[in-house]
């Protein structure tokens, strides 16, 4: 078999190097499993099928047609371009051989009977280690059944036309019709606990220590920010907890929907401290693997620790100047919530309650929000911080947050309700603190002295590569 041509390719069968083919998830499936890391198994539409389809027939033209002298600026003429790429690529018949090999490899993939699975999408210019379209397609949970399956494939080819997507690539100058999609079928952890694990301290940089964050049922509210995680910090030396924080969580995602929690769980520590620690070396194992830090996504189903994805962690530039508290002027804090991304940023309240509201914020704003997703992404790169209700340190906020280099506060409970719009507040990344008014100055950091390691402030920071627009592309 001819691995460059073929349309679908099991999980051990591809590495690293097949990113082409496979995109970035996909081919860290595949590294991990061959590395004898626990991943669910499972198989993936190759890019190389994505490109089958959209040369067959005229959606080629369809797409070029409606992207053609797009101002991707405009936001509703982005949203209806968007929309009619996407249908027509679902109203397009998927090749019949394409849909029966589907049909085939998920039968193979369950054994006797249908079960659960994940359908994730992985663009080929995904999940690098300089760069990314991570967070921009789609993914669809506890899919059963082998024309589900295929309905859904459809539509994460679809989704590489989501507005963002289009936004994200018209503006770092990326060909529209070269980044293809593959599309990673992976059995179902129907986790009892999950969440995201950096083999690097996201918010003081320590590369001695792993970040742990936990919650109850499956992953996707931590990863989008709905539910507030747990937060442990492990030495990598010593194996020891050396922190904790523990999130008051009130309901979880499950096969059955959102589901409540009752009073008596709702404060507890969601991993007990043998799976903490445990986990932690499964991730120092991945970051020994890949050679450089990690930014892992876990579920616990039973007892047993199972790895969904792994993806490199990057650093950001080092800013010249850092805008710091004046201490003399300091006052009681308006609000706290999880330090996120460090640094200090002043500006006026923008509340933002959906993505259509988005351009209201303007330069220098505060962006306000109960959490964010990756059609804020243009307002956020406007603001001067931003501050949400809901969300860990790596929920999507955060991780952008860090990312662009924007100080961020998460978990506050109530800013949509407690801060006010158009009034001017200071907000500090590092502490977690939101002060009233403007209370900050202006340091210079070429001229400082200060150990950039180990200081709080320090605006050099590892991101997750969910929006990288400062990074360079391979």
């Amino acid at each position: 078999m001819n691995k460059n041509t073929a349309q679908i390719l099991w999980f051990k069968e591809v590495g690293k190097k097949d990113i082409g083919l496979v995109g970035g998830k996909g081919a860290n499936l595949g590294e991990m499993v061959n590395a004898k890391i626990p991943v669910p198994d499972g198989f993936v539409v190759t890019a190389g099928a994505y490109f089958d389809f959209i040369n067959s027939g005229s959606l080629k033209e369809k797409i070029m047609h409606e992207l053609s002298g797009l101002d991707v600026d405009d936001s509703k003429k982005l949203q209806e371009a968007s929309r009619k790429i996407k249908i027509a690529i679902i109203a397009a018949d998927m090749p019949g051989d394409l849909s029966l090999k589907i049909k085939e490899y998920y039968h193979k993939l369950c054994g006797e009977n249908d079960r659960y699975v994940a359908v994730r999408s992985s663009a080929t210019a995904e999940d690098l280690p300089d760069a990314s379209f991570a967070g921009q397609q789609e993914t669809y949970l506890n899919i059963k059944g082998w024309s589900d399956v295929v309905k859904k494939v459809q539509e994460c080819w679809a989704s590489l036309f989501e507005a963002r997507a289009i936004f994200y690539r018209a503006t770092n100058k990326y060909s529209h019709m070269r980044v293809g999609i593959a599309v990673p079928v992976q059995l179902m952890v129907q986790s009892d606990y999950s969440g995201i694990m950096f083999t690097v301290n996201p918010l003081t940089n320590s590369k001695e220590e792993v970040s742990i964050e936990a919650a109850f049922g499956l992953g996707q509210p931590v990863v989008s920010g709905e539910v507030t995680p747990d937060q442990y910090i492990i030495n990598k030396k010593s194996g020891k907890i050396t922190s904790r924080y523990l999130a008051k969580q009130t309901w979880q995602l499950t096969l059955a929907g959102n589901t409540p929690i009752s009073k008596k769980y709702q404060q507890v520590q969601k991993l007990t401290n043998k799976q903490i620690v445990e986990l932690a070396h499964i991730g120092i194992k991945i970051e020994e693997h890949y050679k450089r830090p990690q930014d892992i996504e876990y579920g616990i189903e039973d007892g047993k620790i199972f790895i969904v994805q792994s993806r490199p962690v990057t650093t950001l530039i080092q800013k010249e100047t850092e805008i710091a508290i004046d201490s003399d002027k300091k006052v009681k804090a308006l609000l706290e919530g999880l330090a996120a991304s460090p640094g200090v940023g002043v500006g006026k309240v923008k509340i933002v309650k959906k993505p259509s509201e988005i351009n209201i914020v303007k330069e220098g704003d505060v962006l306000v929000a109960e959490m964010t997703n990756p059609d804020y992404v243009p307002a956020m790169k406007r603001a001067s911080a931003i501050v949400t209700d809901l969300g860990g340190r790596t929920s999507h906020a955060a991780i952008v947050s860090r990312e662009l280099g924007i100080p961020a506060v998460v978990g506050t409970s109530h800013a949509t309700k407690m801060l006010r719009v158009g009034e001017l507040i200071t907000v500090d990344g590092a502490e977690g603190k939101v002060y009233e008014g403007d209370i900050s100055e202006v340091k210079d950091v070429k001229k400082s002295k200060l150990d950039l390691e180990h200081i709080k402030t320090a605006t050099k920071i590892y991101m997750n590569l969910a929006e990288p627009e400062l990074a360079g592309f391979a």
